[in-house]
């Protein structure tokens, strides 16, 4: 029996292999993660962050694989809840779809924000909102471009990325403390306020290995974009590890750079600016400008492409058929000729254009929340279609899979453990009206809604022109 999506539209399959890994790759953009969430690391978890970034990169390293076999069994669009509705539950797929557009829409005025505070550092009278606004604007351009035209901004993207890592990269080699590698890169001295020392408790050093491990998210884009990507079932279990590999590769050098050639390494991680400090040091106030430039340019490129990445999720739980026929109808239209979701895209940059000035700041604490659900019930679903046998069997496979489950398992455990209160109740409220509306409008529709069925990817032809409209309204269905 064919899927609700068979009778929407396809994306176009417009991505090479090399394209797919370039989009990634720049939309993680290591740059911004090295330059504005590592140094955050430094200020809490001090001298035993480079240990945590270790740590968080081996714990990272199962939740890839799964994303890894998940994402080549089912390469869609939707991502996380196309792949947990089809090999778990689709009451669970809708909550964590709902869970996980309320952290993007969250995400997106605090990315271009961070664009604006970067612009600001570069120029003294820039508007950080406006600036905002005009790099979500970019975005919204982008997105109703053809897929294409995103590979390359991932592309010069991620050039400009290595190059920003680079400059600390190289005057950690040049600068390096060689003779006391060991004693820096194995500390695990905090620094409290008044400057005392204190060898870092294990309660704490769980937090600091999870605060590190979510350094190295961004990577289910991959599954999302894919759907656009040629054969991406033979590819995207190699492409995910390679995305793992680089990622991984870059921040660990960047990290170790900074604690092998920073002057006093106590001094530079309890700085509230330990990069500008570290840089402007051994390179020279001219380099920082430079630096500051770069990671503006960065920081806008990675906001357009979240603007592209999220808008296509949006794309997908229209032809899901997650909402009213008018509703789905709409999101789910493709521009005839760029192939894209303009109406998807147009309706995301329309509604985080104006949280720009209102301001998410408490709903972007359950980013953290649902990254853990999503992990969790994608782990979980990697079993799942081990003991059921429910999804394609030419997919990659990762091996000795029951190690990376369990290990994926415990350590997300342990870093839910860290997790407070606040976060978690507004993640309830969210799960509630999400079940709620699944419930009371979904389920009784079920032969004609949110229909994922456990095919690879839709069975559609390729479409360039809009979804027949509605011939009439539609009726409950009940089984």
């Amino acid at each position: 029996m064919s899927s609700a999506a068979d009778s929407g539209p396809r994306l176009e399959k417009a991505l090479k292999p090399w394209n797919l890994l370039m989009i990634v790759l720049g939309y993680m953009s290591p740059a911004v993660t090295a330059f504005v969430y590592v140094p955050i690391m430094f200020g809490i978890y001090g001298g035993f962050s480079w240990l945590a970034m270790a740590i968080g990169a081996v714990v990272m390293l199962p939740i890839y694989l799964v994303y890894a076999e998940l994402g080549s069994a089912w390469p869609l669009a939707g991502g996380e809840y196309s792949i947990v509705g089809r090999a778990l539950n689709k009451g669970a797929a809708f909550v964590l779809f709902v869970l996980v557009m309320a952290m993007l829409v969250a995400t997106a005025p605090i990315t271009g924000l961070g664009a604006g505070m970067a612009a600001q550092a570069v120029w003294s009278g820039a508007n950080p909102e406006l600036v905002a606004v005009a790099v979500i604007a970019l975005g919204i351009v982008l997105g109703l471009l053809n897929i294409r035209e995103s590979a390359w901004v991932g592309t010069i993207a991620l050039v400009v990325d290595i190059g920003l890592v680079a400059v600390v990269i190289v005057l950690g080699l040049v600068h390096g403390q060689w003779n006391e590698a060991g004693d820096r890169l194995f500390s695990t001295d905090v620094w409290g306020s008044d400057g005392s020392a204190t060898s870092i408790t294990f309660k704490t050093a769980i937090a600091a290995t999870g605060f590190a491990a979510l350094n190295y998210a961004g990577f289910s884009c991959a599954v999302v974009f894919a759907e656009e990507s040629e054969n991406a079932r033979r590819h995207l279990g190699r492409i995910m590890m390679w995305v793992y590999a680089a990622y991984v590769g870059i921040l660990m050098v960047f990290t170790t750079a900074v604690f092998l050639a920073a002057p006093s390494l106590k001094e530079t991680l309890t700085s509230a600016t330990p990069l500008a400090d570290f840089i402007g040091q051994l390179g020279g106030a001219w380099l920082n400008k430079v630096v500051n430039i770069l990671l503006f340019l960065v920081i806008s490129q990675a906001t357009m492409l979240f603007v592209v990445f999220v808008s296509r999720q949006l794309w997908s739980s229209g032809r899901d058929k997650a909402w009213p026929t008018p509703i789905s109808h709409a999101l789910s239209w493709l521009h005839p000729r760029f192939k894209s979701p303009w109406i998807a895209t147009v309706l995301f940059g329309a509604i985080t254009i104006p949280l720009v000035y209102v301001g998410v700041g408490d709903l972007v604490t359950i980013l953290v929340i649902v990254l853990l659900i999503s992990y969790v019930l994608m782990t979980v679903s990697a079993i799942a279609i081990r003991v059921r046998k429910n999804a394609p069997d030419d997919r990659w496979k990762m091996p000795a899979w029951q190690f990376w489950v369990v290990l994926g398992l415990a350590a997300m455990v342990a870093v839910a453990s860290q997790q407070s209160a606040t976060p978690l109740k507004i993640v309830g409220i969210i799960a509630a009206a999400a079940a709620v509306y699944y419930v009371a409008y979904l389920l009784p529709r079920h032969r004609t809604h949110f229909r994922l069925d456990s095919e690879s990817e839709p069975q559609t032809p390729p479409s360039g022109s809009e979804p027949a409209a509605p011939t009439g309204a539609e009726e409950p269905q009940t089984s």
